[in-house]
């Protein structure tokens, strides 16, 4: 039995980076940086002062005060 060492005997064929990349056991701390650097990018741009600030409307509209 020859099971290519990337494609852990699927089915499938082929390969490449991505398929090398979501198969790989790093692909939880991969997703985990590149969320973490979206969520720096977006503090850095002020995103964080918006999203609270719509948050505030939306419980004040919910609870009835705004």
């Amino acid at each position: 039995i020859n099971i290519d060492k990337y494609n852990c005997g699927n089915v499938h064929e082929g390969g490449g980076t991505m398929r090398r990349l979501f198969s790989s056991p790093w692909r939880g701390i991969f997703f985990a940086a590149v969320g973490l650097i979206m969520m720096g990018l977006g503090i850095y741009r002020g995103e964080m002062e918006v999203v609270l600030e719509k948050a505030i409307h939306i419980c004040m509209e919910c609870i009835g005060i705004g």
